[in-house]
């Protein structure tokens, strides 16, 4: 079981976000939602996902971008990746805590 993340981690993955993404830091909470809160989809997403687990040496492991990310907001490049089919259903929310706890394990994890 991966502890929970320190406030200290949260508030590097708050701050990475804000400073990738160009969004106030005080509209960013743990509980922010990338899409549906912070407004990040699409390309814009995927490429802060690539930023995230890169900078906090997250191993992806199991995650899948199309459990994230709705087919419309993918361009054909996420599709070429790989990382997303066509036909794939709406998607779930991936909030900040969420990527806190990865940084935390260095891992992706499926039960985030």
């Amino acid at each position: 079981m991966v502890s929970a993340p320190s406030n200290e981690i949260l508030e590097r993955v708050r701050s990475c976000i804000a400073a990738h993404q160009a969004i106030p830091l005080a509209r960013i909470h743990a509980n922010s939602r990338l899409v549906e809160d912070l407004r990040v989809d699409g390309d814009d997403l995927v490429e802060l996902i690539d930023h995230l687990f890169a900078s906090f040496e997250i191993a992806p492991n199991e995650f899948d971008y199309r459990e994230f990310v709705s087919p419309e907001g993918l361009s054909l490049f996420s599709l070429r990746r790989g990382s997303a089919t066509p036909d794939q259903p709406s998607h779930r929310a991936l909030t900040v805590a969420m990527i806190a706890h990865a940084a935390v394990a260095h891992a992706w994890s499926r039960g985030l």
